[in-house]
């Protein structure tokens, strides 16, 4: 019997709980983005079925080896109907027959169709599958198998004149997965699946076909989908850009999971060229000497052979809008010397200009002088990535000139302007970013790039909700500056402009890292702040927050250690029917957030947040 507790409440009391829980309050909604574990409505379930992601274009990772590879995607349209994909007959009128859902595709679902190809007399019967945006370095690849048992022969390429370099395969009574490279030096943007006199003789070919699949292979290629743990990625009428779960970070030993990396700001790289460099002075630059953090031979070697002061590797220069803090970044890594070395920014006159120095074997930031002229020193910071090589920021701004060159030279010691003899380093990628901290890598070819905004939308069919008790927790990193004023918020219940619960930082003022919570219904808003310090700008700043929402209250918990309460709330905003934002502004990587649809107290949410 027990004595003074409500029903609702003895529901959630029970002896086996999960490691989510607090106290024996289960949470209603988890999302453990290091575990892959979600859960709603106390409910296991799937991250697709629980949370709405989008991004519009391709984004980089970093895989569990290490390595920075571009996150799971597919650029083709249709890869499980291949009766919406266009058909030709190059030189006739045979087009591919197809019968949707004939069989058993390879994933166990009857989704694979069938594909009669006729060549006829001097012609080829094919697919089509050319889609807008095909990278010059990439993989297209299918699963097929004979309908007959007997072995059939078709093609895949990419073409420039007809026919062009391809693959041809032998389809027999298994299910297969057949893939082929594009060919940047043919690629004129047709990808065609199909049965060609190049590769065969035969007069028909008839198969099954599933799982059509086109992804960059540069970089270090593309992290596997993790609901699959291969490289499909299922796609309808349009390409499907998936988030980045399973993000790893190098903490000085280890690559280590640190969840999903969502940025919500779109970024743009303004170096062209981001892995192009050239030398000034009496510099030797050897291109492809060593291994850089996308796993390949692409890294250069810069030598410095002589004392003089004109010795520097050369970025890309750059266009920002002047008067904006302007964020460049490099990667460097140990080869000779003292291993110090200083950025240098300017504008088109030598005389605006600042100076950041780093020490690239232990990993150290250095000293810094300060801007002269129109040009302003804001900011320069280090960041391990393992394997030696070091990712070296600096933020900087000129009020006038939008001219934003950078170059690195050596240096016998932190802060000295003079050169030294046999101080190398190696370098690799370049990013110029309109910002104050660096974003996720952004690799350039000829032009600028943008990488889109991530976006992540819980639907309010999967939220709890009660309208007199809510505890809300979040754990991940963050990368921030101090913009003073408020800094991101990490989520967004909004029903309104008068309704809604939010956990925001704020650089305002002295604060260099404070979270506050809000809560407000019907236009009254309470607030709950943490302390001034509680955070430091940073990348990849740890973090771990809580907070209890309730018609006669509202608290919240930093890294373990609660506030003092607001009791003032006479009310909770009805957000039944309110669609979540998750990372609504918010730069880094969550690791885990859940809900839960009661008060755990000032203890628990401490708990919570430990």
């Amino acid at each position: 019997m027990f004595v003074g507790i409500s029903i609702s409440l003895v529901g959630k009391l029970r002896a086996g709980v999960s490691a989510y829980a607090i106290g024996s309050f289960e949470p209603d909604l988890v999302f453990d983005f290091e575990q892959e574990y979600y859960r709603t409505s106390g409910t296991d379930t799937t991250f697709d079925n629980a949370i709405t992601h989008t991004r519009s274009g391709n984004a980089t990772m970093v895989d569990s080896d290490g390595v920075l590879k571009w996150a799971p995607h597919n650029l083709l349209t249709y890869s499980e109907d291949f009766a919406s994909q266009p058909k030709i007959a190059d030189t006739g009128s045979n087009l591919p027959v197809v019968t949707s859902n004939a069989t058993t595709a390879p994933d166990g679902q009857v989704t694979a169709d069938r594909a009669q190809f006729d060549t006829g007399t001097g012609t080829y019967s094919l697919f089509d599958i050319s889609q807008p945006g095909i990278p010059d370095t990439g993989i297209i690849s299918f699963w097929a198998k004979s309908v007959s048992g007997t072995n059939q022969e078709v093609s895949a390429y990419c073409s420039g004149p007809f026919p062009s370099q391809g693959q041809g395969f032998t389809v027999t009574s298994e299910w297969q997965k057949f893939s082929v490279e594009v060919d940047p030096g043919n690629n004129t943007g047709s990808l065609k699946i199909g049965l060609t006199a190049t590769f065969n003789t035969a007069t028909t070919s008839d198969i099954y076909i599933w799982g059509a699949h086109l992804y960059r292979s540069d970089l270090g290629g593309m992290v596997n989908n993790p609901d699959r743990g291969d490289s499909y990625v299922p796609t309808t009428s349009s390409a499907v850009y998936l988030p980045r779960r399973g993000h790893h970070v190098y903490n000085g030993t280890a690559w280590v999971n640190e969840g999903m990396l969502h940025e919500s700001e779109a970024r743009t790289n303004l170096n062209a060229e981001s892995n192009s460099f050239t030398i000034s002075g009496n510099v030797v630059l050897t291109q492809n000497s060593a291994v850089s953090p996308d796993g390949t031979i692409n890294a250069a070697l810069a030598e410095d052979n002589n004392d003089s002061n004109a010795n520097a590797v050369l970025f890309t220069p750059s266009s920002p809008t002047a008067g904006n803090n302007v964020t460049s970044s490099i990667f460097l890594k140990y080869a000779a010397g003292s291993g110090w070395v200083a950025i240098v920014h300017r504008s088109s006159a030598s005389s605006n200009q600042f100076f950041a120095w780093f020490d690239v074997l232990n990993g150290v930031v250095g000293t810094n002088e300060g801007g002269t002229g129109t040009m302003t020193y804001v900011d320069h910071g280090i960041e391990d990535w393992g394997n030696g090589w070091y990712r070296c920021f600096t933020v900087g701004r000129d009020s006038t000139d939008s001219q934003f060159n950078g170059f690195v030279t050596s240096a016998s010691s932190d802060g000295d302007k003079g050169r030294e003899t046999g101080n190398d380093v190696y370098v690799w990628e370049n990013q110029v970013e309109l910002a104050s901290k660096p974003s996720s890598p952004i690799p350039t070819s000829g032009s600028t790039v943008t990488r889109a905004a991530d976006s992540m939308i819980i639907p309010a069919a999967k939220l709890p909700y009660d309208a007199t008790n809510m505890s809300i927790a979040m754990e991940g990193t963050r990368t921030f500056a101090d913009i003073n004023g408020d800094n991101g918020r990490l989520f967004m219940w909004r029903k309104d402009n008068s309704n809604e619960i939010f956990a925001m930082w704020s650089t305002f003022g002295k604060r260099t890292g404070a979270v506050y919570w809000s809560q407000e219904e019907s236009g009254v808003r309470d607030i709950v702040v943490g302390p001034d310090t509680s955070y430091s700008p940073g990348i990849n700043v740890p973090f771990n927050i809580a907070s209890r929402h309730g018609s006669t209250f509202l608290n919240g918990a930093v890294d373990g250690t609660a506030l003092t309460a607001d009791t003032t709330p006479t009310a909770l905003p009805d957000l039944s029917t309110t669609d979540l934002q998750l990372g609504y502004d918010y730069m880094g990587t969550i690791s885990l957030f859940r809900i839960w649809a009661d008060d755990l107290g000032d203890s628990g949410i401490s708990e919570a947040s430990s």
